[in-house]
């Protein structure tokens, strides 16, 4: 791969041209031979050694490792972020909680096969050392909870199918699901009561409006033709 960097110095363009091989590979492996405690004190050992060392005044160890991790080629820097998403996903299922994880110590070295490292020394052809044949990347993550949550069902995760309004909509479902299921309880009450006792007397007529006159209601009503 070849692409062309340019620069304007003075008005002037400066063109610098690169070239990269893809001849490497790049792994990812997890190291489970440490311990929590034993990852939190080499955390505060590298913040001691930083701080000891009293070069960059001025800029806080968060920042330094920020700067440091910048800086790493696009193809590490790309695995690094996966790996990262990959732990925020694996820890933020409960949707009450919020974790986050965050780089907080980097180490940059040799893979080493020996039990020491080979000598590079400069010379006068040769102004700089020689990078090692596989390079080796440390990095500790930490986990954080930086958020939680006791609302009913949590944070929602929302999108674009997402609908804002699910907890008005569940509630109006709830209710109409009670009142259907009340409805549904009174009409079997009411089949059950039929089957038991046979079907339910009609309800008495009406009295009429003109009562006979022979009846006790219209006993003492003139007949119908000596009304005035």
């Amino acid at each position: 791969m070849e692409w062309n960097t340019w620069n304007v110095f003075c008005g002037i363009n400066f063109g610098v041209k690169w070239k990269s091989l893809d001849d490497g590979r790049l792994y990812v492996s997890p190291l489970p031979s440490y311990g929590q405690g034993e990852l939190e004190d080499m955390h505060e050992d590298a913040i001691r050694q930083y701080e000891a060392k009293g070069r960059k005044k001025g800029k806080s160890y968060n920042q330094d490792i920020a700067n440091r991790v910048f800086k790493l080629d696009l193809d590490i820097y790309k695995r690094l972020q996966q790996l990262i998403d990959d732990k925020q996903r694996s820890a933020n299922r409960m949707s009450y909680h919020r974790r986050e994880w965050r780089v907080v110590v980097f180490e940059a070295g040799e893979y080493q096969i020996t039990d020491a490292l080979p000598e590079r020394k400069k010379s006068l052809i040769r102004r700089r050392r020689k990078s090692p044949q596989v390079q080796r990347w440390f990095f500790i993550l930490r986990g954080e909870e930086v958020k939680s949550t006791k609302e009913d069902g949590g944070w929602r995760l929302f999108n674009r199918y997402s609908n804002p309004w699910w907890r008005a909509d569940a509630h109006e479902s709830r209710s109409e699901r009670l009142e259907h299921r009340e409805h549904a309880k009174l009409l079997q009450q009411r089949n059950a009561r039929a089957a038991r006792f046979g079907p339910p007397l009609p309800p008495p007529p009406p009295p009429p409006l003109h009562p006979p006159v022979g009846s006790p209601a219209g006993r003492h009503l003139p007949p119908p033709g000596m009304r005035r």
